[in-house]
């Protein structure tokens, strides 16, 4: 899958999602994924599908 990227200044990169690329490092910066959401609920008596991790990991994989 491509992403279009959207330069923000001279070193970083905003790609869909949310994650930014810092480009003179080549590093990819990702935040407040909320991993584990389902396991949380459900400790707390909600049960919902575990499809949000899997997104998640869907996504971290597209985009390194």
């Amino acid at each position: 899958m491509t992403f279009r990227r959207y330069r923000i200044s001279d070193w970083a990169e905003l790609l869909p999602g949310g994650a930014v690329l810092l480009t003179d490092e080549n590093v990819l910066v990702v935040a407040d994924m909320h991993l584990g959401v389902e396991a949380s609920l459900e400790y707390e008596g909600l049960s919902i599908p575990r499809v949000q991790t899997k997104k998640i990991l869907e996504y971290l994989e597209s985009v390194i």
